[in-house]
């Protein structure tokens, strides 16, 4: 391999692309799958504190954008652009730092980054996708499955009806391009 590709001191060890319509149980799966690690990591430098002996996941979400300093949650779709740039943003500094740059010793690597976004279609996961191969970082998809009236009832963001339907068959649509190197896992959130 070629010595610019190396990756020795990776501040990234894997990459958790979550998958799932409001209130399917995306948030549950990484409370279960990494012991109820605090949900938001709210901009690229906004890194959360780690138990200590517990594994460093880093979570990162376009929601976290818009939790105010309050702790309220307040959804503006003239946001969403922005949410998402700065998750692209986030996970991008994960993937292109490393251990070896003396800048980046105020902080831990992260054993895995969760990306915690909805990413029903292959156009809003190819990003993710992309970094992960160009970097060398294993990645896997994690697609939550639930009944999409269940999750209209209880998510807690308040998207319509019609907009979790559509979500929902946007995500039973979806066909990912066969050479992306993903390991993929679905997960069936209960009621």
């Amino acid at each position: 391999s070629h010595p610019r590709h190396e990756r020795r001191c990776a501040m990234i060890r894997h990459l958790v692309l979550l998958s799932g319509i409001p209130g399917s149980g995306k948030s549950r799966y990484v409370a279960e799958r990494f012991g109820g690690v605090p949900h938001f990591c709210e901009s690229v430098r906004g890194f959360i504190t780690r138990a200590a002996g517990s594994p460093t996941v880093e979570i990162v979400s376009a929601d976290a954008l818009f939790v105010g300093e309050d702790g309220v949650y307040r959804h503006d779709p003239s946001r969403l652009g922005e949410a998402h740039n700065k998750c692209v943003a986030s996970v991008t500094f994960w993937a292109v730092s490393s251990d070896d740059n003396p800048a980046n010793h105020v902080i831990a690597p992260a054993d895995v980054v969760v990306l915690d976004n909805t990413n029903t279609t292959a156009i809003e996961l190819a990003p993710y996708v992309a970094l992960a191969a160009a970097f060398g970082i294993p990645c896997s998809l994690v697609t939550v499955e639930c009944d999409p009236e269940t999750a209209f009832k209880r998510n807690a963001h308040g998207a319509p009806r019609e907009t979790v339907l559509a979500m929902h068959a946007a995500l039973q649509a979806r066909v990912l391009p066969p050479y992306w190197d993903l390991v993929r896992e679905t997960y069936v959130a209960g009621g």
